[in-house]
């Protein structure tokens, strides 16, 4: 069964996939609560926004075929030159290559590509998943346009996401088997953390931690994973887990459930609230946060990108603003359904999936 988390978002997306192709025709800080387990995002009277941050559009329009340029993208990341490679699985599995200057490319077609990582040598990894089972794989596309399956001694279900580590090891985020899974770059598979089919919001080691439908997960330079996971019970997307390349499992960072939020992706980095050089690694996340008189309600939904640094401090990049497509300064642009996060010395890079874009925050 998939989980709540995942169904309001598909939902969400077939919503905004209906709505895009209609219209594409025509610095204070919040300080941390004690407990790291009750942390709440605030509503944006209660803070103000982190200064001197713009947002442009670097991909948008149409092409000469009058399709947008790139549609509905839902995952990116960053090469080590500065590429962006984008997964698109609403728009027939396709996956794009854009330039620092966006210029967009195509790779091949997949089917149902979710989380898409940069590899060494021109390379991109991806999650697959079939709908239809939930039963999911690993693929490569190399630098030559070539496609193979990773090979994996498990059976992925709802594979949302990937890292690859320095060494070529690659970190699944195994959604519904609630674990993450290692793959060596020799083939040997194992369950890094988690127990299959197990529920839950436990730290531990290894085997003993619990998940609760982990959705993302990010390598950082410092060799901790970072990991988006759920409540512990029924709904993904409430708390931020690390994990050591040890195993041991920690919980980070953890949503009010009051304040009816998710988090749709993080990027992990190491530059501060003011995109200045850090000694740590820190985090660009972004939220969606439902209307508590309609949750079910698209038009209630509003969105923010917000840091959140090794110490958990929280600081607004962008306002908690109702869906639209504005660029500008950072406090009064808005988005429409920011699905994916990257980083890289460029800039914070967004998919932006319901308004057919690619976005870019930069200081100004």
């Amino acid at each position: 069964m998939k989980t709540i988390f995942n169904g309001a978002l598909k939902l969400i997306i077939i919503c905004y996939a209906i709505l895009a192709f209609q219209t594409c025709k025509k610095e204070s800080q919040i300080q941390p609560q004690t407990s790291e387990e009750n942390i709440a995002l605030q509503s944006p009277q209660q803070f103000s926004l982190s200064s001197s941050y713009i947002v442009s559009t670097l991909v948008s329009g149409l092409n000469s075929n009058n399709l947008p340029k790139v549609q509905f993208p839902y995952h990116i990341c960053s090469a080590a030159d500065g590429t962006l490679y984008v997964s698109s699985p609403n728009a027939g599995g396709l996956i794009y290559k854009i330039t620092q200057q966006g210029k967009v490319s195509r790779l091949p077609n997949l089917d149902s590509p979710y989380g898409i990582k940069a590899g060494a040598n021109g390379s991109v990894y991806l999650t697959r998943i079939t709908f239809s089972s939930d039963i999911g794989s690993i693929v490569k596309i190399d630098k030559n346009n070539v496609v193979t399956t990773i090979p994996a001694s498990v059976t992925f279900a709802n594979p949302a996401d990937l890292a690859i580590a320095p060494d070529s090891t690659i970190y699944v985020a195994d959604e519904l088997n609630n674990r993450i899974v290692k793959i060596t770059k020799q083939g040997n598979t194992t369950i890094f953390a988690g127990k299959t089919g197990q529920i839950g919001l436990v730290d531990g080691q290894g085997g003993n931690a619990r998940f609760s439908y982990p959705s993302n997960i990010r390598y950082a330079n410092d060799g901790i994973l970072w990991v988006v996971d759920g409540n512990g019970v029924s709904t993904g997307g409430q708390t931020i887990r690390k994990i050591t390349l040890d195993g041991k499992v920690t919980t980070f960072y953890k949503l009010a459930p009051s304040q009816q939020s998710f988090i749709n992706d993080l990027a992990v980095t190491n530059r501060d609230k003011n995109f200045n050089i850090s000694p740590h690694e820190n985090a660009f996340i972004s939220i969606t946060r439902s209307s508590p008189s309609d949750t079910s309600s698209l038009t209630q939904r509003k969105y923010q990108i917000l840091h959140l640094s090794y110490d958990k401090v929280l600081t607004p990049i962008t306002s908690l603003l109702t869906e639209g497509f504005q660029d500008g300064p950072a406090a009064q642009a808005t988005f429409r359904g920011p699905t994916g996060l990257t980083v890289n010395p460029g800039g914070i890079f967004v998919a932006d999936l319901s308004n057919n874009a690619i976005r870019k925050i930069t200081r100004k």
